[in-house]
């Protein structure tokens, strides 16, 4: 999955450079795009687009014995499924000319990560057709080996880019540990070539 998603990024980089992105929903539907078009990403996985999560049983996430927001309610970007399990959480954001207001996604990302490899936890991220409620006996759970994506474009002094390892601390994530992420940056600045890079917190190459 590395691999697939480094070369979509890529290819946002030429269409950003095209002058062609006008907004964060225009990247969201872009990668949405560029996935669901690559033969080897449709041979295992799917997307969901900005699903509101309902996660049962109902509970509390713990962490460092502090007591922080439930799952419920959080609307992701982009979740990446493969057969019931969630193997990826995405996170976009896009302000070229200015700063990135990262907290909250590492929030929610740090909560999709701490309930990682739990069986007995399940969201539902498919709608029964017949009434478009979500679709109670087609459970998903988190995957064990789930992978946290966080793709901005910003300006290049932006904190989520100076310090774009810093974000990932304890101080934002509540994690004793960083969990496992890619960090898709597109770093603008006026005055010279935008760059766009990857920088990742994970061995994981598929």
């Amino acid at each position: 999955m590395k691999t697939i998603l480094y070369n979509a990024w890529k290819q946002i980089e030429k269409v950003y450079l095209r002058g062609e992105i006008c907004s964060e929903r225009h990247l969201q539907s872009l990668l949405f795009h560029i996935l669901n078009s690559t033969d080897d990403f449709n041979k295992k996985y799917q997307i969901r687009v900005e699903p509101k999560i309902r996660v049962e049983p109902k509970i509390k996430i713990t962490g460092n014995g502090d007591l922080v927001d439930q799952l419920n309610g959080i609307i992701p970007d982009l979740l990446i499924i493969n057969g019931n399990e969630i193997k990826a959480c995405i996170e976009l954001k896009y302000v070229p000319y200015g700063y990135v207001s990262f907290k909250k996604d590492i929030i929610n990302l740090s909560n999709f990560w701490k309930l990682k490899g739990q069986s007995n936890v399940s969201i539902c991220l498919s709608t029964n057709p017949l009434n478009g409620d979500w679709d109670y006996l087609n459970k998903f759970t988190i995957s064990s080996e789930l992978l946290l994506v966080y793709s901005l474009i910003a300006d290049k002094e932006a904190y989520a880019i100076t310090d774009s390892k810093k974000i990932w601390s304890k101080e934002f994530t509540n994690l004793e540990k960083a969990p496992e992420y890619l960090q898709f940056i597109g770093a603008i600045d006026g005055s010279e070539n935008p760059m766009f890079y990857l920088e990742s917190n994970t061995a994981k190459t598929v």
